[in-house]
């Protein structure tokens, strides 16, 4: 299991790199910028939006598996509450803590030992669902 572990630890890691990154390099104004909308039907979010979403569902997940705090954090995540680069880089630090103490508890003696296949499909069906959050593929 700790080799299944690492691999998603660092899947993990470079997801919040590209966050970090791409929040980095869009200016403020652009950040919850609304593309064109080509279809109604299909929802068209800003590269904010896309990454708050993301960031979240890591944040809820974790949360709800160390401390089982299972609340979404749509409320706290909205645009105008992370308006800004900074607030959102912020926000995106918090979020890896939260992932860290989360795969520190998957590391601990008491789940490894008890680990099961369920556990680390979870792990891949979150990492999915995250990818999925940040590259606005609903």
């Amino acid at each position: 299991m700790n080799n299944q572990l690492t691999i998603f630890d660092r899947q993990f890691q470079k997801l919040h790199a590209r966050s970090w990154e791409i929040i980095e390099k869009t200016p403020n104004e652009k950040l919850f910028w609304q593309p064109n909308k080509i279809d109604v039907s299909f929802p068209v979010n800003s590269c904010g939006e896309y990454i708050l979403r993301s960031a979240g569902t890591v944040e809820q997940t974790f949360n709800g598996i160390t401390a089982k705090l299972w609340d979404d954090p749509f409320e706290w995540t909205l645009p105008e509450a992370l308006s800004t680069s900074r607030l959102i880089l912020d926000y995106l630090a918090e979020v890896e803590g939260t992932r860290r103490r989360g795969f520190a508890f998957f590391h601990s003696p008491h789940i490894i030992g008890n680990a099961r296949c369920k556990e680390k499909a979870f792990l891949f069906d979150l990492l999915c669902c995250c990818r999925h959050c940040f590259y606005g593929k609903f």
